[in-house]
């Protein structure tokens, strides 16, 4: 599809909605289409859509659909006049679809505020911290072995227009993300965490819990750092196999790190200094 039939199509549903800006947001959607052919780096588009949009922050992530499987992200935070600043740091679609996360309609768009009943609720911490109003999530793609997610934090909740907006967005955006060039989520991977990957300073287990893991995800943590399987973890703790994915995706989005065996060379890896491992404070947990 061209550039100039896009442009077309989403500036009669930017008239319709009434809600952004018209010219920022026509001008997101084609360096987005640049973008997904080369000619821009990916997180300048993330960067155009989110000014584009009004948005706080844009997420681009990429869930596995294996059990237990990682997820990865390329994160845009505009820069914020307020400090400190609440950033997005990992990807929210899980806690979004909750089950239907590993099998999203492409195009289809979900809103946080239609969302009930979800037994994770760092979404909702989140955007309380850093007065998040709305989080859409976008399904882009489905494919064998993933599903590709763009995620639109909002400070300000949308207008009643605005959803015939979205989805008229998502159906140009999933089109526009399944015909891309070849690699460009990989690169931008790449490019991210050269520009801004932070390894964490201290063990996970240590009593500062610098990964900020729930309770639940650090008693999975200290179970997998006991050498206990996957099946036994789910045994210790009473819980189920798909409850135990859904810590592990988190747990993965926390750590940076996007299997077990990365994971476990965290847990495992020695660490130098006088950090205490949390012995105590992991069975209070």
């Amino acid at each position: 599809m061209a550039i100039s039939d896009v442009l077309k199509s989403e500036r009669s549903s930017v008239q319709v909605a009434g809600t952004f800006a018209e010219s920022g947001l026509i001008a997101a959607i084609a360096s987005w289409c640049e973008c997904l052919q080369g000619r821009q780096p990916l997180l300048a588009a993330l960067k155009h859509l989110a000014e584009g949009l009004d948005a706080r922050a844009i997420c681009l992530s990429r869930h596995s659909r294996e059990a237990g499987g990682s997820v990865r992200s390329v994160i845009y935070n505009l820069p914020s006049s307020v400090r400190p600043s609440v950033e997005v740091t990992r990807s929210y679609a899980d806690c979004v679809l909750g089950r239907y996360v590993d099998r999203p309609r492409p195009a289809s768009v979900w809103f946080s505020s239609f969302t009930e009943g979800n037994d994770d609720p760092s979404l909702e911490v989140f955007q309380e911290r850093a007065r998040i109003a709305e989080t859409v999530i976008v399904a882009l793609a489905l494919e064998e072995k993933w599903a590709d997610y763009l995620e639109i934090h909002l400070p300000v909740a949308p207008g009643g227009g605005a959803q015939g907006l979205f989805n008229t967005l998502a159906d140009t955006l999933s089109r526009t993300w399944i015909r891309r060039s070849p690699g460009l989520f990989s690169d931008a991977m790449l490019a991210s965490r050269a520009q801004g990957h932070s390894p964490l300073r201290e063990p996970i287990l240590s009593t500062a819990n610098p990964a900020r893991l729930s309770r639940a995800e650090f008693r999975v943590c200290v179970l997998l750092s006991r050498g206990l399987s996957t099946s036994s973890v789910c045994s210790e703790l009473s819980i189920s196999p798909s409850t135990l994915k859904a810590h592990l995706r988190s747990i993965f989005a926390k750590t940076e790190t996007s299997s077990m065996t990365e994971l476990l060379y965290l847990l495992l890896a020695p660490w130098k200094g006088e950090d205490r491992l949390a012995g105590p404070a992991a069975r209070r947990a």
